[in-house]
């Protein structure tokens, strides 16, 4: 979490773990603002007795819990909840929890498979692949569908997308096929294609359109050119050569530094 949280309440000893968010929490200011800026990625199980014990125990709010406890006997849904929460608190004011209310009830009127296709696209927007690939299977193996099949397709070309920027290219291929099988966008050939060859994969003949196969490659020689350009690759390639020349202690001293700098802009988007 970036930026400063002024806290009034206790600061447990020990974090709470948010683990649909990948994140710590020491105090009920910080839980409010992981609410408040992750709405999509909560399910509904996102109040659970960990939860509440953690707001009785660890941050000694012993009203709040009991509240929390209250609601869920009463079989209270997330709205509530996590309303409950943030006007305990007092950590946003009156109008931004009132948007945040129009928000969830925006959220729950869609259909299951839609508030699902929500969770997972956030999950893909802020890099958390794995989750993001977890929660579109969970649509796809939802035993009723109620969408048309683009949506699908739509929930396949995302899939596709995960898997690629984690440079599993033959998975990825697979749900690119399976989009374009079911939304007919040329957006998911042109994927499928460059997926394909990316994994050394040979294309369907039914799904060869040369035309737009031929623009698709030109597309991905024009990146590798601007990666082959970029301040990392050439980065890189020096590295390699300091190894070629013998120069081992420069090369694990250059190597090092560009680790550490990778890890750490991993980092930096991963919070």
């Amino acid at each position: 979490m970036g930026g400063l949280i002024l806290c009034r309440s206790e600061e447990a000893q020990k974090p709470y773990y948010i683990s649909c968010l990948g994140i710590y929490v020491y105090s009920l200011e910080e839980l409010c603002y992981s609410i408040y800026n992750n709405i999509y990625l909560l399910g509904n199980d996102f109040v659970d007795e960990q939860l509440i014990e953690f707001i009785r125990n660890d941050t000694k709010d012993k009203w709040l819990a009991d509240e929390l406890t209250f609601l869920k006997e009463k079989k209270a849904g997330l709205r509530e909840l996590v309303i409950t929460i943030l006007l305990y608190v007092d950590y946003y004011t009156k109008n931004e929890v009132d948007e945040l209310r129009t928000l969830i009830d925006n959220l729950s009127a869609l259909g299951t498979e839609e508030r699902l296709k929500r969770r997972a696209d956030n999950f893909l927007v802020n890099k958390k692949y794995d989750s993001a690939i977890k929660n579109y299977a969970d649509i796809l193996n939802q035993k009723e569908h109620s969408m048309k099949d683009d949506f699908y397709g739509n929930v396949f070309h995302n899939t596709g997308v995960a898997y690629g920027r984690m440079f599993l290219f033959e998975q990825a291929a697979e749900c690119f096929k399976m989009a374009y099988q079911l939304n007919n966008k040329e957006e998911s050939l042109k994927e499928y294609y460059m997926a394909a060859a990316l994994a050394g994969i040979k294309v369907l003949d039914e799904l060869n359109d040369e035309e737009l196969r031929n623009s698709s490659m030109g597309e991905m020689d024009e990146i590798s050119r601007k990666i082959m350009d970029s301040e990392d690759y050439i980065e890189v390639a020096q590295i390699g050569r300091l190894r070629s020349e013998g120069n081992f202690a420069e090369y694990s001293a250059r190597l090092k530094q560009i680790f550490d700098k990778w890890k750490a802009d991993y980092v930096a988007v991963s919070r």
